[in-house]
């Protein structure tokens, strides 16, 4: 039997008794401005509908308050003339398959809208097509859609929830003006363009986050830009950028692997200013921060193990970094042009210094090198042109070439005790090199000139054969100056240093050990003062017919 019929407008009058016994009815349709009544048809006012020929499409809207547009092609845009617009009593909106787009103001104004389905076919969402439907709560948007126009949701006020699908490339201005009860909103990497004012007067909103890969920036969000989350999720850690500029690192494990340019903080290089990474995180890799120009600060967890290369490479802003004690290597070119860099403490946990670690950090003026560190790469320190003083700790056995080339202001090198390292490893900066030995209450100094000056007070301490400090330096020791304070010259002190020519003993010595000078066969002459009274077996045995001794009086 007969369920369904549309009565076109031109209908003007209709017989008695037309729809006497059609039980199944349900749905009688009058075109709009039809002046046709239930009264006229005899059936109940509950199943009269009304329909709309808008082109190639139909729009229907049941007593109940169900609008559904069928038919095939675009929708038309509207200037606030559509079937739709303003009419309080469509609460729900059914749009078919094969409509391909939603017009301009074609549903503005439905104050009591809060159902809408949208079909893939459709592409596109016109301006100002849900402008004002007060009632909407929430919206699915399918994947086919590319483009959001300009104040297509504004003004829908109870509206919570809404998902923009990866297929958006470009959101209209002011798209969710005074939204006022949405909370937050996430926008995918392929929308590259978005309007102004698009979040203006949404009150509630708390987060707008961007997905990874986004090419937008706060900038782009006028007054909400504080609200501005850019967000990856990257295997086991997750990088949040806040509208700040800090750039959180979260999760357990290992960062994944990057090129140069690629990482997350490199994508938005000129917006990460400070970088948080949380404990649970085993390493940064190479290239990580590669060229974040903005970068002043960054936090290490005591979980991270090493540092790749290129890490830092190129943060310019980057003044000081703390190294935790977990971290064992240090990539090649980790911090090569910090040039902001100013002081820098490596931990005990690394053994290594790799090629161009620091190179050209132009403002680094303090570096402290832990007893752990057996090597320093090639070109490690070169351009560091404002650091005035480094200690090499004995542990380092091998040093690179051109390592501290071109540190122009660089007026000392220590090396310290027990280094195997002479000045010959340091090129054009040889001649600040100066060696240092703590032995007890006293401390030997060698600088590049040969000159090795003993300071400190009490007795010297008794050495073998071969092993006091000026001893493991033999060939390079050219003169002694043992300063006011020391009581003793202790045995062997100076045992064969063949290049050794003079020396200087002040007053308060009073005892020259057993072998003190033995085999100084270039010690043309030396002075006892008159404090020294007893001088042992063999002090000057091996020194040759020439040398000149000259022994106050009261010396014995």
């Amino acid at each position: 039997g007969l369920t369904s019929i549309e009565i076109p407008e031109g209908v003007t009058s209709i017989g008695e008794f037309v729809f006497f016994s059609c039980y199944k009815l349900t749905e009688v349709f009058l075109e709009n401005g039809s002046k046709l009544t239930s009264g006229n048809l005899g059936v109940d006012e509950s199943i009269i509908g009304t329909y709309w020929n808008e082109g190639d499409l139909t729009w229907t809207l049941t007593a109940d308050g169900t609008m559904t547009i069928s038919g095939s092609g675009a929708m038309k845009d509207y200037s606030y003339d559509s079937p739709a617009c303003d009419n309080s009593n469509i609460k729900k909106v059914v749009i078919e398959e094969d409509v391909t787009s939603i017009g301009d103001s074609a549903f503005s104004d439905c104050r009591s809208l809060t159902d809408i389905t949208i079909p893939g076919s459709v592409t596109s969402i016109g301006n100002g097509a849900f402008s004002g439907c007060s009632s909407l709560t929430g919206i699915t948007i399918p994947s086919s859609v590319t483009s959001i126009g300009n104040g297509a949701f504004s003004g829908c006020s109870s509206l919570t929830d809404i998902t923009i699908p990866s297929s958006v490339t470009s959101i209209g201005e002011s798209a969710f003006e005074s939204c006022t009860d949405l909370t937050s909103i996430t926008i995918p990497k392929s929308v590259t363009s978005i309007g102004s004012n698009v979040f203006d007067g949404c009150t509630a909103l708390t987060e707008v986050l961007l997905e990874g890969g986004s090419t937008l920036t706060s900038e782009n969000f006028g007054e909400v830009a504080n609200k501005v989350v850019t967000r990856w999720n990257e295997d086991n850690l997750t990088w949040t950028l806040t509208a700040d500029g800090t750039l959180t690192i979260s999760g357990t494990g290992a960062m994944k692997e990057y090129g140069a340019g690629s990482s997350p903080a490199a994508q938005k290089k000129d917006s990460v200013k400070k970088v948080v990474i949380e404990d649970g995180i085993t390493n940064i890799v190479d290239f990580a921060f590669f060229d974040c120009t903005v970068l002043e600060s960054i936090e290490i967890p005591g979980s991270v193990a090493s540092i790749g290369n290129f890490a830092f490479c190129s943060c310019i802003r980057l003044t000081d970094i703390t190294i935790p004690g977990s971290v064992t290597s240090i990539g090649d070119y980790a911090f090569f042009e910090c040039s902001s860099l100013t002081g820098i403490t490596i931990p005990s946990s690394v053994t290594s210094i790799g090629n161009n670690v620091f190179r050209d950090c132009s403002s680094l003026t303090s570096i402290t090198i832990p007893e752990s560190v057996t090597s320093i790469g090639n070109y490690a320190f070169k351009y560091c042109s404002s650091l005035t003083d480094i200690t090499i700790p004995g542990s380092v056995t091998s040093i690179g070439t051109y390592a501290f080339s071109g540190c122009t202001a660089l007026t000392e090198v220590l090396l310290e005790n027990g280094s195997t390292l002479t000045s010959e490893n340091f090129g054009e900066v040889a001649d600040k090199v100066v060696i240092r030995w703590n032995e007890g209450n006293l401390t030997w100094t060698l600088d590049a000139e040969g000159t090795m000056a003993i300071s400190g007070t009490g007795a010297m301490k008794n050495y073998g054969t071969n092993n006091s400090p000026a001893a493991q330096k033999k060939a390079s020791v050219k003169k002694v100056v043992i300063e006011d304070g020391i009581t003793s010259i202790g045995d062997y002190a100076f045992f064969d240093c063949s290049s050794l020519t003079s020396i200087e003993i002040p007053e308060g010595v009073t005892s020259i050990g057993e072998g003190a000078f033995s085999n100084c066969r270039n010690l043309a002459s030396i002075e006892i003062p008159e404090s020294v009274t007893s001088i042992g077996d063999f002090a000057f045995f091996g020194c040759g017919d020439s040398l000149e001794i000259t022994v106050s009086c009261d010396s014995t």
